[in-house]
């Protein structure tokens, strides 16, 4: 069964459990609003502990569904370099949950304190830690993903926290780029079976193709995506007859695709304009044609009406017979 800490007094704290029921424990540097599980906990019974429960009833009253939903996960955030992090952050966009992937990322949280932190701020001290541990030396990437019933909500936050690693790039004169995106329920499954992050197993099945591997899965970020750019660039020789433009260490995936869709974009611009120079020919072809077809036509008229007025004098009566009648006869 789980509980939140609802109150903090001296050395003990107040929680709410999932029945609706308080209890008195010890407090272990416990944080407001964080969730805990009752099997690790050992409940202390006080009769001066009824006047204190009633006073955090009155309190949990008066946050209603606010405080489960304050404790509930809304978004599924990972952070990558080749330390990897995954963190539970509520709706109001605060960290209640953090794991690490692998050894680097335990070592990179261990002095951390990122429960309760706004997720911006979590990024940003995460990005710290590692770079304080040289993850950066050589440069490297960031990659953030985030997971979320509303995708858009999910993309817009991924997006937001890469502006904020951006930032601190610049801030920090760190060689290394960050990129960002909004992964499925599925591969967040996925991924906790693989201990990785979902950010890792996105990169490793929709950027590189693959399946995942004992070897993809402990290559680092960076690794990853030279392994991307290499690939790309020797496809694009094969089909090239030369080597592409060699794209930076720090290129992103995006900002490849985006490349070669504007090739692409210049492919077709010139399809259309050679497609509308020869339109363009066709009408003056026609128009050369038309003095030509104009005049037969007018003569075609003339002709019509011609015979139109032939017959009107004599009704019923063949042009011929009307010219026959009207020659003198010899007898």
């Amino acid at each position: 069964m789980k509980a939140v800490v609802t109150e903090i007094r001296d050395e003990y704290a107040a929680l709410l459990l999932e029945d609706g029921s308080f209890i008195k424990v010890k407090n272990k540097n416990y944080l407001m609003g964080e969730v805990l599980e009752m099997n690790e906990i050992k409940v202390k019974k006080s009769p001066k502990f009824i006047g204190w429960v009633s006073a955090a009833a009155v309190f949990v009253m008066m946050l209603g569904v606010g405080l489960f939903e304050y404790s509930t996960p809304y978004y599924y955030l990972s952070m990558d370099v080749n330390p990897g992090v995954v963190m539970e952050v509520n709706r109001f966009e605060r960290v209640i949950g953090l794991e690490a992937v692998n050894e680097d990322g335990e070592m990179v949280i261990e002095q951390l304190q990122l429960k309760n932190k706004n997720a911006e701020e979590a990024v940003q001290m995460l990005f710290e830690s590692i770079d304080d541990s040289g993850y950066f030396s050589e440069g490297g990437n960031v990659y953030i993903g985030a997971t979320s019933e509303n995708q858009e909500k999910a993309l817009n936050l991924a997006n937001e926290l890469q502006e904020v690693i951006e930032e601190k790039i610049e801030e920090n004169d760190v060689k290394a780029e960050v990129f960002s995106g909004a992964i499925g329920y599925e591969m967040v499954k996925e991924a906790k079976e693989l201990e990785i992050t979902p950010g890792k197993l996105n990169i490793i099945t929709n950027v590189l193709g693959q399946e995942p591997t004992d070897e993809n899965i402990k290559m680092s970020i960076k690794d990853l995506m030279s392994k991307y750019k290499n690939g790309n660039q020797n496809k694009n020789q094969e089909e090239n007859g030369k080597p592409d433009d060699v794209p930076a260490n720090n290129a992103s995936p995006t900002g490849i695709e985006n490349r070669n869709k504007e090739k692409n974009m210049n492919q077709i611009d010139e399809e259309i304009q050679n497609q509308e120079q020869v339109q363009n020919q066709e009408q003056e072809q026609e128009q050369v044609q038309d003095p030509q077809a104009n005049q037969e036509q007018e003569r075609d008229g003339e002709q019509v009406q011609e015979r139109i007025q032939e017959e009107s004098l004599n009704p019923g009566e063949p042009v011929q017979e009307q010219q026959m009648q009207q020659q003198p006869r010899f007898d």
